[in-house]
């Protein structure tokens, strides 16, 4: 309507048919428009629901994986720790033994005793000065701090025991050397074995007392001999002026003949 002028309508113009073909036309091309739309709505709604699925299945999967890759991990560090633990274990046990078989050798030491070869006794000596060095290097072998203090003052008493009584029957084995040279010498170094029995008194009180009766019997052994042989010497002494005299008297009466036959 224009200004109160009644405009005829388009099924009036273009006929009632017409008109009807044309909205079945335009609702037509609206229904495909709206099918259209649809179906990229639909094909969207698919295309993300399956970026949506296959981001799911990565995501699934990624979380798969990296279950698999904590599980393995963990079975990995499970058997990790078993085996140190299995070492742990094995070591504990093979220290165990170690210790074990140390402190049993200790006992070899109380069996030590002073031998009479002097090179034995240093050997010997050497031996638990070697062991108390052991012992100071391995601590773990033993069960407690008094344990380890014991045998260390036990190994150190032996060592310094044997040390000592050692170097008395070196001393002990050169004093009865010298003793024997002096022994053997005859009644004119009596002088000499007094003084040096003299000299080593304290030695001889201290590492071989049973020397002083050997002492006294070689002196008066050899007091004896030089009486003895001064007995020789006057009996010598003696028979030569008894010589002398014969002889004297031998001449005294050869030159008396001498002398009568000359008066004749």
């Amino acid at each position: 309507m224009i200004q109160g002028m009644n405009m005829p309508s388009i099924a009036g113009v273009l006929g009632f048919k017409d008109y009807t073909d044309q909205l079945n036309n335009a609702n037509a091309g609206m229904r495909n428009l709206v099918s259209l739309a649809n179906d990229w709505a639909k094909n969207a709604y698919q295309q993300s629901n399956a970026e949506k699925q296959a981001q799911a299945q990565r995501d699934f999967q990624a979380e798969q994986s990296q279950l698999n890759r904590d599980f393995q991990d963990a079975q990995q560090q499970e058997r990790f720790e078993h085996e140190l633990g299995m070492f742990d274990k094995q070591q504990e046990k093979q220290l165990e033994n170690e210790a074990r078989k140390f402190r049993t050798s200790l006992y070899d030491f109380d069996n030590i005793k002073l031998s009479d070869k002097t090179d034995t006794n240093d050997l010997n000596e050497l031996k638990i000065r070697n062991k108390i060095q052991e012992v100071k290097d391995h601590p773990e072998y033993f069960a407690s701090d008094e344990e380890y203090k014991n045998t260390m003052d036990m190994l150190t008493a032996k060592a310094d025991q044997l040390m000592n009584e050692n170097e008395g029957l070196k001393k002990s084995n050169a004093i009865d050397a010298e003793f024997k040279e002096l022994r053997d010498g005859d009644f004119r170094n009596a002088q000499q074995l007094i003084e040096w029995a003299n000299d080593n008194a304290d030695y001889i009180q201290t590492y071989k007392p049973e020397l002083a009766s050997k002492i006294q019997n070689a002196l008066d052994r050899k007091k004896k001999e030089a009486e003895e042989d001064a007995i020789k010497w006057n009996m010598l002494h003696n028979q030569a002026t008894t010589s002398n005299i014969n002889t004297g008297k031998v001449i005294n009466e050869q030159n008396t003949k001498n002398w009568a036959d000359t008066l004749k």
